[in-house]
């Protein structure tokens, strides 16, 4: 199902609604486990109160895929002890309403661990107010959890291991410095703020610590010097 597709205008309505909606309860039980169709499952739900034939065409089209797909699912392998989340949004594509919506994933090692796709409740002006709320709402997810999470403290080698938060195309960078101020005071709400000075520079790039022998590694030189005179 497209993102941009409009569910709305005038088509037959679907004769019998309680099969249309127990096919929906059925679907959204699924998805705990099958996140590829969540999108197209929240979509169709959205019309339950109202199904149409192509509400219901569309309902079939998601069973079809499923029985094409049975041997998908959540694979759990084993790996490293890491913790990457990753945001996305998608900025005001609802042609319904316009309201963006926003995703995350997180990770624990190579395995996929939590998930979400929601729509925001206001619409947004910008693309970059559309990414910082996913990045909120990712925040708000794993950043709690983790103070309680007994079992990564104690297989990991230290006392923590780092959450890495990963975000699409976030401009954050401007002379509009009132917009960028707002933002910072919705990010406020999952995130302690602090100003990296000039190490902000190097936000955007991956930087590896070897713990046996206390090195760190970084795509550039001068990046790294940046990085050693803000002694961080």
């Amino acid at each position: 199902m497209a993102v941009s597709t409009s569910t709305n205008g005038a088509d037959t309505p679907f004769a019998d609604i309680t099969h249309f909606r127990s096919l929906i309860g059925a679907l959204q039980y699924l998805d705990i486990t099958r996140p590829d169709i969540q999108f197209a499952v929240n979509r169709v739900a959205q019309r339950m109160h109202q199904p149409s034939e192509h509400d219901y065409h569309c309902l079939k089209c998601i069973l079809r895929y499923i029985f094409g797909t049975l041997s998908r699912g959540l694979l759990i392998r084993p790996g490293d002890l890491d913790l990457p989340g990753f945001s996305n949004s998608d900025w005001a594509n609802d042609k319904n309403d316009r309201k963006s919506t926003s995703g995350f994933l997180v990770f624990l090692g190579p395995n996929l661990i939590s998930w979400c796709t929601k729509k925001q409740p206001k619409v947004s002006p910008s693309s970059t107010e559309t990414e910082y709320r996913a990045l909120s709402l990712l925040a708000a997810e794993t950043i709690i959890p983790i103070d309680h999470c007994v079992f990564v403290q104690k297989f990991s080698d230290n006392d923590f291991i780092i959450l890495l938060l990963y975000v699409d195309d976030m401009l954050i960078v401007g002379k509009n410095t009132s917009k960028i101020h707002e933002l910072n005071k919705e990010l406020c709400k999952s995130f302690s703020m602090k100003d990296l000075g000039h190490a902000k520079q190097i936000l955007c790039m991956r930087i590896t610590r070897l713990r046996d022998k206390g090195r760190f590694i970084c795509p550039r030189r001068s990046t790294l010097n940046v990085y050693w005179s803000a002694s961080i």
